[in-house]
């Protein structure tokens, strides 16, 4: 693919993000995104952020490895390891101002601190390292140009510029391991261990010397140029034992934890960190132990791949998918998310491009670059390529399609789908109720129930059980709809945040740690807190709630479908049993249809 062509991409890319930008900055975090307060933390905060610092981190290696230890031979990888340290940290601070509440207030750590705080210590150290990557780039910016005296003071601090970055990386990348450490009862045990720290770092720092590997290959091919294989060679190798001591942590944590047993359990949790370790430590490491495929650019190319795969998979398992099953709650990204993920990373890479072409990044040896012939005419490519050659009339091209586009997928009522509604209550049709008019999203296209008539027919009382087979406390026979709140979809029908506070009012639990303090209450043992280790609902509520059994799981199904399965279901059984065969057709309860 030519340059011109992934420069289109990306633009398209930034485009998607900036109009999902400016509506979330319009309309807040709610309209804008999937997060709840069971899962707070999205793509935004954990694939630009997380993720992104991660794999930004070939910057303070590098710096360290030339500079400290003087291994002349990575010095061709500093510079754009440097400068992707640079854009990583800036697009993750970027990102940072659309995943908080209120962005307008970014600069309160500055000014009101809390030295007890992970994220404070977190958010110091990641804009003070920005700070030193935008002054360790600079002389490679002001190369050639008037500005001398500034140059020479540059380089004169450059020294002791990248000691004080490489101690803020190593210190921010083992606090955001650490930050996780303050949600043992919610983080999955396949992921939460007190090594989290140590793991952090390591991952950090093999991913991000092989992403270094990958973007100077990549620059290598769009410029035609050879890569300096001596040197991508020396640092994949030094990336895999890395990434070996990684993957050996990590086999020694579940051995240390006996949380072994648990990758093999076929959980969907245990088969993401098996393809999570795969892609991080296996796949890598299999490639890069073997001395001729280190030499191999398309071998460096898989290797690296799988690494910053693996590094962005891995934070968004202990960032978001550990915490599905303990919260009882789903997270669907929406579109906006999605565009704003990937433009922030695609305005990065433009602005990599835009460096590259025009300051003296790669030293690779130039070489005038072979025009290759056109052996076949492409019917799309071709004319894209000889009509829009000015990259003004492109460029517009693409943002008068795609800004309009963006504004119909993102914004309610110009085309995305609106949150659906809650689903509402039967209607009674008669003032005793006997007949119901089932119409749950209000569409028009309700079903009457004879209530009273299914009641006698069936036995009375006796026949309420099976329809009504969960009530919530302190009532009696709860329609469908308080559990089944969703057309369609699972919906959670325990609410731990209000069981948190009425645990804590109920035990006299006071202070800012009085929730913390309840998790013993309906947790058992000393391991990490979730839905499986809790007590069963009759435990508490044996007197002021009626359960035919307890519930198999916390989510609750759609209620179309848990109507359906109750009715037809019955339905299908007394068929034969009544002599009337089509009892269970779907022209019994829809006969317009």
């Amino acid at each position: 693919m030519k340059a011109s062509r992934v420069r289109d991409l990306l633009f398209v890319l930034v485009l998607f993000g900036v109009v999902a930008a400016a509506i979330r900055l319009a309309e807040g975090l709610g309209a804008t995104t999937g997060l709840t307060d069971e899962i707070p933390w999205g793509l935004w905060k954990v694939v630009n952020m997380v993720a992104g610092v991660a794999i930004a981190t070939g910057g303070f290696v590098m710096a360290f490895a030339v500079h400290v230890l003087h291994i002349e031979s990575l010095k061709p990888l500093l510079r754009p390891a440097l400068l992707t340290a640079f854009l990583g940290y800036g697009s993750s601070c970027a990102a940072l101002l659309f995943d908080i509440g209120l962005p307008h207030r970014f600069w309160h750590p500055i000014f009101y601190w809390n030295e007890h705080s992970f994220l404070f210590e977190v958010f110091w150290c990641v804009l003070l390292y920005f700070t030193v990557t935008a002054l360790e780039v600079s002389p490679i910016a002001l190369e050639g140009s008037k500005f001398k005296r500034v140059l020479g003071f540059l380089r004169k601090i450059g020294g002791p510029v990248m000691i004080v970055g490489i101690t803020l990386s190593t210190l921010h990348h083992t606090s955001l391991g650490s930050l996780f450490l303050v949600s043992p009862t919610r983080l999955h045990p396949l992921w939460y261990t007190p090594w989290l720290p140590a793991l952090f770092i390591l991952s950090a720092v093999g991913a991000g010397m092989l992403m270094v590997v990958l973007l100077t290959l990549a620059a290598a091919r769009v410029r035609r140029q050879p890569a300096p294989i001596a040197a991508l060679s020396k640092a994949a190798g030094a990336a895999a034992i890395v990434l070996g001591l990684h993957l050996a942590l990590r086999i020694a944590d579940f051995a240390n934890r006996g949380a072994a047993g648990m990758i093999f359990s076929g959980q969907w949790e245990a088969n993401v960190l098996i393809l999570e370790l795969l892609a991080l430590g296996v796949a890598p490491l299999a490639i890069l132990a073997v001395p001729r495929l280190r030499r191999s650019t398309k071998a460096l190319a898989a290797a690296g791949i799988c690494a910053v795969a693996g590094v962005i998979l891995y934070r968004v398992d202990v960032g978001i998918l550990g915490y599905l099953r303990s919260g009882a709650a789903t997270y669907r990204p929406s579109l906006a998310e999605i565009a704003l993920t990937l433009g922030i990373p695609a305005a990065a890479a433009l602005a990599f491009l835009w460096f590259v072409t025009r300051f003296k990044v790669f030293t690779f040896d130039r070489r005038a670059a072979a025009p290759r012939s056109v052996t076949s005419f492409e019917p799309m490519t071709r004319v894209w390529s000889d009509v829009f050659l000015d990259n003004t009339d492109r460029l517009s091209l693409i943002a008068v399609v795609v800004i309009p586009l963006a504004l119909v997928l993102f914004v309610p009522g110009l085309g995305a789908a609106e949150t659906p509604a809650a689903v509402q209550a039967p209607r009674g049709m008669d003032e005793a109720r006997a007949v119901l008019l089932i119409d749950g999203d209000r569409d028009g296209r309700g079903v009457l129930f004879p209530h009273a008539d299914h009641k006698e027919r069936l036995g009375g009382e006796q026949s309420c059980a099976p329809c009504h087979h969960l009530d919530r406390p302190g009532d009696r026979y709860s329609s469908c709809h308080h559990c089944h709140a969703a057309m369609d979809g699972s919906r959670p029908i325990f609410d731990h945040r209000a069981h948190v506070a009425s645990v804590a009012k109920r035990e006299g639990f006071t202070g800012s740690l009085a929730g913390n303090r309840t998790c013993s209450v309906c947790h058992l043992g000393d391991s990490p807190k979730n839905g499986e280790d809790a007590k069963d609902c009759v435990s508490c509520h044996r007197e002021d709630m009626r359960m035919e059994k307890e519930p198999p799981s916390r989510l609750a199904t759609g209620y179309v479908h848990a109507l359906h399965a109750s009715c037809a279901g019955c339905h299908d059984a007394k068929a034969a049993e009544s002599g009337r065969p089509h009892l269970g057709d779907c022209a019994t309860c829809h006969p317009e249809e």
